[in-house]
């Protein structure tokens, strides 16, 4: 099942975007309360997830900016105090990203805490151990620091490209949906003003944007609007088709019956004008209604044919010895409609019925009902 759901903020509830989206298609092409709810679940955990992660590296990256500042101010010492050196930074903007004064102060001593400490009047000679180690201590904070910062950079851009195609998806649901409103007015609209099968789409749409609700299918190509537009005739079309042979069926218009005695039973209904305006088509449209009519019947002749039981392989034979056999045959057949509805037809009802009997002595009797079985062991 293709799982239809729309962006929202990570506030919107279940029962808002019911309300919303209730009477949208997508929304209703999950079947079960239960199951849309699984659906809208599943992503809005997704999206939140997401913006979650957003939200701790945007936070990283105010870190790392902060740290960058207090970098480039030269002099601090592992003995450094924060009050002693932040009016220095107040007019920075890395300064004012961060949102909390004691997230500033905690976030210099975490990098005082790399820094070598102050020195002293004492000679190099004194301490040479301990400098190197603090040299070494201090190489591998920057090195470590070096290798977040890059981690969190990479972090930064896979989150990135997810929420862009977040985006574009959600930009493509809101394409989609607006296309299909769209398409729902246009339909409404040829609905409601073209009723005739006659009109070029040029002459429509000349009456189509009369109508203030055209402007409602801006969003449709003009050749979408046309492809609609064709869709709309064959439906009319089709319609009025199956309308007109109805009014035909009723006319019990038999298999022989001229377009003139039926056009004379049939004009004053008003399916007959409705269906053309032109009397060629509705006499074309006659003449397949006969055509289809009586392949029908001949196929339902054959049917009847081979459910007679007094029809079998020895029946040829019979008809030879006798012609009231024939004659016997006949009267049975007559009992059936699908044998009287093809007297207009009598001479190919009666060639089907020879060809039929001819066909049954040429195959011979029916093998016996074991005759497929493999032979038994005893």
């Amino acid at each position: 099942m293709k799982r239809v759901i729309f962006f929202s903020r990570c506030r919107t509830s279940f029962n808002d975007f019911s309300s919303k989206f209730g009477k949208d298609d997508r929304y209703r092409n999950i079947e079960r309360m239960r199951d849309r709810e699984d659906v809208f679940d599943e992503f809005m955990h997704d999206v939140r997830k997401k913006e979650k992660e957003q939200r701790r590296l945007d936070q990283e990256k105010i870190r790392l900016n902060f740290i960058e500042m207090v970098q480039e101010y030269s002099g601090l010492n592992r003995k450094s105090h924060w009050s002693d050196v932040k009016k220095k930074f107040r007019d920075d903007p890395r300064y004012e990203r961060v949102d909390s004064s004691n997230q500033r102060e905690e976030w210099f001593r975490e990098y005082a805490k790399t820094l070598p400490k102050k020195k002293d009047k004492e000679s190099d000679e004194d301490k040479p151990a301990e400098k190197e180690e603090e040299d070494d201590k201090v190489k591998e904070d920057r090195e470590k620091q070096e290798r977040q910062q890059a981690s969190m950079r990479e972090r930064e851009r896979v989150v990135q490209e997810e929420m862009s195609v977040i985006a574009k998806d959600r930009d493509k649901e809101r394409e989609s949906h607006r296309y299909d409103e769209a398409v729902q007015h246009y339909k409404a609209l040829l609905t409601d003003l073209v009723r005739q099968t006659d009109l070029t789409y040029k002459e429509a749409r000349k009456i189509l944007k009369k109508d203030s609700r055209y402007e409602l299918a801006d969003p449709l190509s003009k050749h979408q609007k046309e492809e609609l537009y064709e869709e709309h005739l064959d439906q009319l079309s089709a319609k009025k088709k199956q309308t007109y042979r109805e009014l035909l069926e009723e006319a019990d218009v038999a298999l022989d019956a001229s377009w003139k005695e039926i056009k004379r039973k049939i004009r004053e209904d008003p399916r007959y004008t409705k269906f053309s305006s032109q009397d060629s088509k509705r006499e074309k449209e006659f003449d397949r209604f006969v055509k289809d009519k009586t392949a029908k019947a001949l196929l339902e002749f054959r049917d009847l044919l081979k459910e007679t039981r007094h029809i079998d392989f020895k029946t040829k034979s019979r008809i030879d010895e006798s012609e009231q056999n024939m004659k016997d045959i006949v009267e049975i057949l007559k009992n059936d409609k699908r044998f009287l509805v093809l007297e207009p037809l009598a001479k190919a009802r009666k060639e089907i019925l020879l060809e039929y009997i001819d066909d049954l002595a040429r195959r011979g009797p029916p093998p016996p009902p074991t005759a497929s079985e493999p032979a038994r062991r005893h």
